[in-house]
């Protein structure tokens, strides 16, 4: 099974966010033990850098980080799989 990891459960995760942080967890150990296969938007590393440096310094969100691309793929998507997705028949629509 493929699924992607929202940044808030990659969040609860490495910031120990209560509620969420065991359900966060045992998304992640399913990661690590390959029963599922992660992935991560690129911009969710971003922001995981933004919010998490002000929260527990540059060091320990880039060792965080660096933990997570070692489980986790990042997800690229092409923009003409947006619109294709959008557009089944492949073209845009006609503009006025």
């Amino acid at each position: 099974m493929r699924i992607l990891i929202d940044t808030n459960i990659l969040l609860d995760l490495l910031l120990a966010r209560e509620p969420y942080a065991n359900e966060a967890r045992d998304i992640w150990v399913a990661c690590e033990q390959q029963r599922c296969m992660g992935f991560v938007a690129a911009i969710s590393i971003t922001n995981i850098w933004y919010i998490g440096r002000r929260m527990i310094g540059n060091d320990r969100v880039r060792q965080h980080i660096a933990s997570l691309l070692t489980v986790l793929d990042v997800y690229k998507r092409q923009p003409q799989h947006h619109t294709r997705s959008i557009y089944p028949s492949g073209g845009l629509p006609r503009q006025r």
